[in-house]
């Protein structure tokens, strides 16, 4: 595998929640891949505010935008590191998530930028612009890592960039998240999450994840089976 430049492998994380007959909270899922949710849930504020501002002035609702200046403020750091500029790396207008796509990036101020405006240079990630090739630092993954590089990934892809793995192996551009993250959203590892919390954290989960067996343990493949 490859460590990645900015040290890190996961920078954004979702959760699928639910909750049982007796209000206890449950995780579902993880969402490791490329996680939405987030921009639907700003602009989904934005529209409250606007349409209830007297009745949500009174509720004293935690703001959501501290969180984003400082994922912003995070991704703005990491660019510096390798001389480059932030961007969202998105499948085009017709992926589902599109929309949330766009709302982040101007609502962030960074690129919105589909993989046919990339191209890889020396080892180096860049967007094609009316001046130039100009270098990207930073690149928020919105599409499944399986399409994100057509020469050593998915030979089908259409809306990757090739070269891309190959940057991101040289620390040119960090990847956010890292390729390959999206195997944490296997929903196997649920059952074994207790266990590793204990051992790596010495505690219990804080939220506990949804009754799973893993079958290829005797024992629960028989309570499956029963």
């Amino acid at each position: 595998g490859t460590r990645p430049a900015s040290g890190h492998f996961l920078h954004m994380l979702a959760f699928e929640l639910g909750r049982g007959p007796d209000g206890r909270w449950w995780v579902l899922g993880d969402r490791t891949q490329a996680p939405s949710g987030a921009g639907f849930a700003l602009e989904n504020r934005v529209a409250t505010t606007r349409a209830l501002s007297d009745i949500y002035g009174e509720m004293h609702v935690h703001r959501l935008a501290g969180f984003f200046r400082r994922f912003r403020d995070a991704l703005i750091g990491m660019a510096k590191d390798t001389g480059g500029r932030v961007a969202i790396l998105t499948p085009g207008p017709l992926n589902e998530t599109y929309y949330e796509h766009a709302y982040i990036a101007r609502y962030l101020g960074i690129m919105l930028l589909e993989g046919e405006d990339l191209t890889v240079s020396s080892g180096k990630l860049m967007v094609r612009t009316v001046s130039g090739l100009k270098p990207i630092g930073v690149l928020w993954r919105r599409l499944d890592a399986a399409f994100a590089d057509p020469l050593e990934l998915r030979p089908d892809s259409q809306i990757g960039t090739p070269g891309l793995v190959e940057a991101i192996r040289s620390g040119t551009v960090s990847a956010v998240n890292a390729l390959g993250s999206g195997l944490m959203e296997t929903r196997a590892l649920l059952s074994f999450l207790p266990r590793i919390s204990r051992e790596l954290r010495g505690e219990e989960l804080l939220l506990p994840s949804v009754a799973t067996w893993w079958c290829g343990q005797d024992n629960e493949r028989d309570h499956v089976l029963a």
